[in-house]
């Protein structure tokens, strides 16, 4: 039987006045050096108030 181990990750939102941002280079870099040391993404979720997400949690998924 395969087992695996896990890990999150937190990306803040900024939120402004009208929209909601996050350094799309700086999740691409994470998620490219997560990914080159054997972590596969499975899920995200995400907390806010009032629509808005505020934090994005990922989590990743590697084989023991």
């Amino acid at each position: 039987m395969i087992r695996y181990e896990y890990t999150t990750i937190e990306i803040s939102c900024k939120v402004g006045f009208t929209k909601v941002s996050a350094d799309v280079d700086k999740i691409n870099l994470e998620f490219n050096k997560l990914g080159s040391q054997g972590w596969e993404l499975v899920t995200c979720a995400t907390i806010g108030t009032s629509g808005v997400s505020q934090q994005i949690y990922y989590t990743f998924k590697r084989p023991i």
